[in-house]
């Protein structure tokens, strides 16, 4: 077999995510298991913005979160998402955020 002078640079820069504010994972780390690490990796989901709505007041639902990233909304909501409507929520039915968010 011939050797080959390949050299692969990996940036950390380009593996980073992006984004502002409280991650996910500071909010609930305690909460969380390996499965939903890669729930929130496979929806590209780390930040808590990332699920509030543009006007700052309201978390957006499950639903409306699985039809954003263009999946299926059947099925049950992730534990992680329900820990952090516990967290998050003044009115789990309103969608009303507490005010420290």
């Amino acid at each position: 077999m011939a050797e080959s002078n390949l050299y692969i640079d990996l940036d950390e820069s380009e593996w980073a995510t992006h984004g502002f504010g409280k991650t996910i994972r500071e909010v609930i780390s305690s909460s969380l298991m390996t499965q939903d690490f890669k729930s929130l990796q496979k929806l590209g989901v780390f930040y808590i913005y990332q699920l509030i709505n543009s006007e700052g007041s309201e978390m957006i639902t499950w639903k409306q979160m699985k039809v954003l990233k263009n999946m299926l909304s059947k099925g049950k909501k992730a534990k992680w998402f329900q820990s952090l409507e516990n967290i998050l929520l003044v009115d789990s039915l309103k969608r009303d955020l507490q005010e420290e968010w």
